[in-house]
Formats: structure tokens, sequence, C-alpha cells
């Protein structure tokens, strides 16, 4: 393992202490807050996302959204998720994707660790037509080049 990578597993580490400490996202002016910015900038700025419901789970932020891309693209979908959600100023995040039947889900912590350290559990689900549409494209996509690996597997000869 290389330094740079032991440094950032360190890091990693350090934030997931601070993440499982309950005082670190539970100040609700600081969910309020946090909750504020994400609807504004993916509603307002980017105008690719259309917010259709908020709810709090706990000390998480969960919101429902449209997506209203242009191209049934998975890629497309984390391309402009990401630029949207780059507007959110946090000096650590952590951000996993998820497919599901019907959604797109973006689970996320983020914050800061240090003297006033505050952290943020997001969660926003892409849902609607459109996320199925790209859902059902994707899944459509990577059977097929299952089935076509398997069939150049299968006819493959053993290496001499």
């Amino acid at each position: 393992m290389t330094e740079i990578v032991s440094d950032i597993a360190r890091d990693m580490e350090l934030f997931l202490q601070f993440a499982k400490d309950p005082s670190w996202s539970s100040d609700p002016d600081n969910m309020k807050g946090m909750a504020m910015e994400i609807d504004d900038i993916f509603a307002e700025e980017s105008r690719l996302f259309e917010s259709i419901a908020f709810r709090k789970e706990g000390s998480v932020n969960v919101f429902e959204m449209k997506w209203k891309g242009d191209n049934i693209a998975l890629a497309y979908v984390y391309r402009d998720f990401h630029r949207a959600y780059g507007h959110i100023a946090e000096s650590e995040q952590f951000i996993q994707a998820n497919i599901e039947p019907e959604a797109i889900v973006f689970n996320i912590v983020s914050g800061c660790r240090g003297e006033n350290a505050d952290g943020h559990f997001t969660q926003i689900r892409l849902v609607g037509e459109r996320i199925v549409q790209v859902i059902r494209e994707y899944n459509e996509s990577r059977d097929s080049l299952r089935k076509e690996f398997e069939k150049g597997a299968k006819g493959a000869r053993s290496p001499p």
C-alpha cells in the first residue's frame, strides 16, 4: 500500500468515527440548513431535477426528486447528480449510488471534523418514469453484455 493510499484510508477512518457520533449530525438547524441548500441547488440552479418530496428519518434528510435529463443513460444521471451536488461545500464527503428497481438512490455523508465538527446524512432518491427507463436500459445493456461475454467465454480456448 502506498503512503497516499494509507493517508486516504486513515482520513476515511477518522471521518467514519465522527459520523458514528450521534451529536455530529443531530443539530436540527444544521439539518434544516443543509436541506434548504440541497433543495435550492438541485431545483433552482441545475434545472435538471424537480423536488417532489422531502422527509426526515431520524438524522437523515431524505429527498425524492425527478431527473429531467435529456439522455437515457446511467452515466448522464450520475454526471448531472454530481454536477449539481458539487455545489455543496463540505470538506469531507462520502457518496454511494445504489440502483433499485424504480429509483437511483444516493446515500451521502458530508461534513467536517475538528473543533467545530458538524455533519449531515442525506439520501437523494431519483424517481419517476425517466429514471425507470434509465434503469431498464441499464439492466438490458448489462444483461446483453453478460450474455455476449458468456457466449465468447464458452468458445474460447485455454491458453497453451
